[in-house]
């Protein structure tokens, strides 16, 4: 999830960009705000999930956060495949050897030749993966990307590791 923050939201939710890296329980509350707000103030503590947070500070005050949930529940439909989208070769080469230092072997490899995009879908989530720039695509996506795209390869992360 992208979050954008113009310095009076910034302030607002008590989040100061610039000094994030140093004060991640600021970030955290923050975070909480933020999430109670967008579930219309109910702030009930009932999503127990841990998130994955990246800021990056704008020139005006504001900031962008790249919120990764971590630790899906097995049952849940997000906990399953997974697909990611990536903006250039080199990054979904870099992931897929991080992937495979992790021990993910499977998951298939498209291009789509228009778009300019690479794809890895996967058998389950690796919120890892926003290290290397990438998006995860929205559900039933997928299902496009197979349709629709290039198969470069089956068992990617094994395959393209080698190559970064």
């Amino acid at each position: 999830m992208k979050l954008t923050l113009d310095a009076e939201d910034a302030a607002r939710f008590a989040l100061d960009c610039g000094a994030a890296e140093k004060d991640p329980r600021a970030v955290r509350r923050a975070l909480r705000r933020i999430l109670a707000a967008a579930r219309n103030g109910s702030d009930d503590g009932a999503d127990p999930a841990r998130y994955f947070v990246q800021i990056f500070e704008d020139r005006r005050g504001g900031c962008e956060l790249f919120v990764t949930r971590l630790g899906q529940a097995a049952d849940d439909p997000a906990g399953r495949e997974a697909c990611y989208a990536f903006g250039a070769l080199e990054d979904m080469l870099l992931a897929c050897r991080r992937l495979t230092g992790n021990g993910v072997r499977k998951g298939n490899a498209y291009a789509d030749p228009e778009g300019g995009r690479y794809y890895l879908i996967l058998p389950s989530p690796a919120p890892i993966l926003a290290e290397y720039n990438a998006v995860r695509c929205a559900d039933g996506e997928s299902a496009y990307i197979t349709e629709a795209c290039r198969f470069l390869c089956a068992d990617a992360p094994a395959r393209l590791a080698p190559l970064a």
